[in-house]
């Protein structure tokens, strides 16, 4: 926009709208082939915002003749912010991305006219209590002839789901209203790309009436000499550890791009119907670890019941350790050994946690990069050649309550060799039965490189 503006010259304004527009295709390409921007939602605000300016000035100084829009991968990218989220508000954090960031409306409103024709919004001067960041309003500046690219639809949040099939992402939603009620969730079955990636393979967010209550808690507040260098995944919150994901034999997972590069996304089965979703995968390349056999996955997400379940299966060559983690920046409660619940004070996720071994859970709080978060590790008390442990998440319905009710009288029944709550493992400055550590244990730091 800057040279544009102070360039007399039309060849040397012409000279930099062709480098403009060729090298704006390298953020494109940033998108997979399937739309899904691997840096997430907050990245999507500052680049498709920045390429949303783009558009328009080149539109207007080529006299409405070049319009970046009507590249496909412009619509799949403008997309993302339509179809990726949960439910107003509401979107999975995904690698470096804040826990609460979601769409820009100024930049979702440009999208919305530029593909469906939605009426234009009179533009209003900023006020001291918006801020005075006047790069955040430039998009409220463009041209009130904003063009139109047909031929691009979408239901959006009204779909009961988004899958992005090469990238591997599965969005579920428990209707058609796009009105932010129920349990929804989202799960990442492969790795990643880009510089803003974590090792978070299996990782997903799940959310009760729009308030995200487990999984994936997003990225750093603040960045630092360590954050992009090869200390980058000592820290819990990216690498495996601070994910909702196993420690295989003490390992945690390799880098997520090298994963997706090497293994690509190995979905084994799918089945969706407006009452149930199911999606079965493969943990194993995400794992460094020589005596590991197999490790799948399996998502299923019932919309009649408001019940997820989550079933990890893992067989090794000679036995080994197995753990399984949930991950939250809610307050946990255990309701028995094998039980509890998420809260924020206005939804609560009740959960199960079953296996065909002995287990035992214990909570611990860390802190990442000014994040501060809770882990549930849920522990086999011995090696094992093989294993299955599930965990169930059960929303708000009157089926989700009788289950509820269920679990909590049964869970200290359900395996004797769980300890009750006063006898859960703690970390060091234990307080109220959960312990407190700003990095994961030695050992569960080692391996998967």
């Amino acid at each position: 926009i800057a040279t544009f503006s102070v360039l007399e010259s039309a060849d040397d304004r012409k000279f930099f709208a062709n480098k403009a527009i060729y090298y704006s295709k390298n953020y494109l390409n940033s998108f997979s082939s399937d739309g899904y921007g691997f840096e997430g939602v907050g990245y999507w605000n500052y680049g498709f915002g920045n390429y949303a300016l783009l558009r328009q000035t080149l539109y207007d100084g080529t006299n409405r003749t070049y319009d970046s829009f009507t590249d496909s991968k412009a619509s799949l990218a403008a997309l993302f912010s339509k179809e990726f989220g949960m439910g107003p508000g509401n979107a999975a954090n995904f690698g470096d991305c804040h826990f609460d960031v979601f769409f820009d409306s100024v930049t979702v409103r440009i999208v919305s006219m530029s593909f469906l024709q939605v009426p234009e919004a009179s533009f209003q001067v900023p006020n001291r209590a918006e801020g005075l960041n006047l790069a955040y309003h430039l998009p409220k500046l463009l041209s009130q002839n904003t063009p139109f690219v047909s031929g691009v639809t979408t239901t959006g949040m009204y779909a009961l789901r988004r899958f992005y099939n090469t990238s591997g992402v599965l969005v579920v939603r428990p209707n058609s209203y796009a009105d932010g009620k129920g349990l929804a969730a989202t799960i990442k079955l492969g790795g990643n790309k880009g510089g803003h990636s974590h090792n978070d393979i299996g990782s997903y967010v799940i959310s009760s009436n729009s308030n995200k209550l487990t999984g994936d808690v997003g990225g750093p507040q603040f960045y630092d000499g360590d954050t992009f260098n090869d200390q980058r995944y000592d820290s819990p919150l990216m690498n495996s550890y601070g994910h909702p994901v196993p420690v295989v034999n003490g390992r945690l997972q390799s880098e997520a791009a090298k994963v997706l590069r090497n293994y690509g996304v190995n979905i084994k089965s799918k089945s969706f119907s407006n009452d149930t979703d199911s999606i079965l995968f493969n943990l194993k390349g995400a794992y460094a670890e020589p005596y590991l056999k197999s490790l799948t996955r399996n998502f299923v997400y019932s919309r009649k019941d408001a019940l997820i379940t989550i079933t990890d299966s893992v067989n090794f060559s000679t036995p080994c350790r197995f753990e399984d983690a949930l991950i939250s920046k809610k307050q946990w409660t255990f309701t028995g050994a094998s039980s509890g619940y998420f809260s924020d004070g206005n939804d609560t996720l009740h959960v199960e946690v079953s296996s065909d071994a002995p287990f035992t859970m214990n909570a611990t709080i860390l802190n990442s990069y000014n994040v501060t978060f809770t882990r549930i590790g849920i522990y086999l008390l011995k090696s094992v050649t093989a294993a299955e442990v599930t965990v169930s998440f059960i929303g708000n319905s009157p089926q989700a309550s009788q289950m509820a009710e269920l679990s909590s009288s049964t869970s200290s029944q359900s395996n004797p060799s769980f300890p009750p709550k006063s006898q859960t493992k703690t970390g060091n400055n234990a307080t109220n039965n959960v312990g407190v550590q700003k990095s994961p244990p030695r050992l569960r730091v080692l391996g998967g490189n």
